[in-house]
Formats: structure tokens, C-alpha cells, sequence
């Protein structure tokens, strides 16, 4: 992993929101990839433990909406990390730069993560669940920033050609 990869890394395991979508993306492909409903378990009681069951409801519906439309729209199998990894793989720093996006309402980045995840025909379909899971987690008080739009270009996930907006 190359240094700038490294810090991206950092940044997003040192906050508590990064930490936890990260964990719930990965934990929610797990549990799509083997099948197994412990994995989806496991995400719930961490999200309710950091949010309290009500405010974690809406944030694991979109979740749900947002790893099932990957999964349909992708070309090839999303790639993650197990939940224990202290590093990150290009479709997490992916996924995980187009929420921020349409957080901060950075269309252009957001857009362009969402083509590199899926490609153009599949690219409305995850940035309208990216952009619904986004305002679920601000509904939730948790606000993204660490991996902001920019990032993504100076660690080579997106091509310069795309430009940050």
C-alpha cells in the first residue's frame, strides 16, 4: 500500500462515522458473499450499540439498499476486506469516497466513485442509494468527511482525467 494509501486508511479508522460505515459495508457484503445471516447480525448490533435501535433502523435500511443494488449493478464481485483489516481495498475507499460525496453534495466525485464501482449502466442506481444511505446516516448525527472527494484522485482510486469537483 503506498503512503498516501496508508493515511487514507488512518484517516478513516480514526473516526467513529468512517469506522462504522466501513464496517457496516463490509460486514453487509460478508453476509451477502457466504450466505450467512450472522454476518448481517453482527452489523445490526454494532450499529445499534453506537446509535440506539431507532436511529440505527433507518441507516441499516439503506445500507441493505445500497450493498444489494452493488451487488446487482456491479460487472464483477465487489471486493472487501474482512471486518478486522486496518487497511482498505479500492471498492471500499470507493464506496466509502461516493457516500461522502453525496453527503457533502460533491455530485461530480460521487458520481465518478460510482462509475468506477459499477460502471456507467449502474452508476444512477448506487449514487440514488448512496445518496439515500447519506441522508440516513446525517438523520443520524453521523457526519463523513475524513474521506473527502479529493482524496480519492491523490490515492489513484479515481483517474485524474475526472477532476475533483
Amino acid at each position: 500500500m503506498t503512503p498516501q494509501r496508508n493515511d487514507l486508511c488512518a484517516a478513516c479508522l480514526s473516526r467513529p462515522a468512517e469506522r462504522l460505515v466501513l464496517a457496516g459495508l463490509r460486514g453487509w457484503l460478508a453476509g451477502y458473499s457466504t450466505g450467512d445471516i450472522a454476518c448481517w447480525e453482527a452489523v445490526w448490533n454494532e450499529h445499534a450499540k453506537h446509535l440506539g435501535p431507532q436511529r440505527a433502523k433507518p441507516v441499516m435500511t439503506e445500507l441493505s439498499a445500497l450493498v444489494r443494488v452493488l451487488c446487482q449493478e456491479s460487472q464483477q464481485p465487489v471486493d472487501f476486506y474482512p471486518p478486522c483489516c486496518r487497511g482498505m481495498c479500492r471498492d471500499e475507499c470507493l464506496a466509502l469516497g461516493m457516500v461522502t460525496g453525496c453527503q457533502m453534495a460533491a455530485w461530480g466525485p460521487a458520481r465518478a466513485a460510482a462509475c468506477a464501482l459499477v460502471g456507467a449502466a449502474g452508476e444512477e442506481r448506487v449514487l440514488e442509494c448512496g445518496r439515500d444511505y447519506a441522508t440516513a446516516l446525517a438523520g443520524a448525527d453521523l457526519r463523513l468527511g475524513a474521506v473527502g472527494p479529493r482524496l480519492l484522485w491523490q490515492t489513484g482510486f479515481l483517474p485524474p482525467e475526472t477532476g475533483p469537483n
